[in-house]
C-alpha cells in the first residue's frame, strides 16, 4: 500500500483494489490511493472504466471496437 500511495497513477482492477486496500467499495478504495496519486483508473472488465482525482471522477464507457 505504501508504494501504491507514491505513484502518480495508478490502474488497476475493482476486485484487486477492494483487495489491496480492503474497501467495500471501489469509491473507498481509490479515495484510500489518492492519498497521494494524482489519479486512480480503475477497471470494471468489459462494462466500464472509471477515473478519479482528486478533485473529479467520471466513468469511460466502452465502445464497439468493430
Amino acid at each position: 500500500m505504501r508504494v501504491l500511495c507514491q505513484a502518480d497513477l495508478v490502474l488497476t482492477g475493482a476486485g484487486e483494489l477492494k483487495q489491496v486496500t480492503g474497501s467495500q467499495t471501489v469509491e473507498e478504495g481509490a479515495k484510500k490511493l489518492l492519498c497521494r496519486a494524482q489519479t486512480v483508473v480503475v477497471k470494471n472488465g468489459n462494462r466500464d472504466t472509471a477515473v478519479y482525482g482528486r478533485k473529479k471522477q467520471f466513468i469511460v464507457t466502452p465502445f464497439p471496437a468493430c
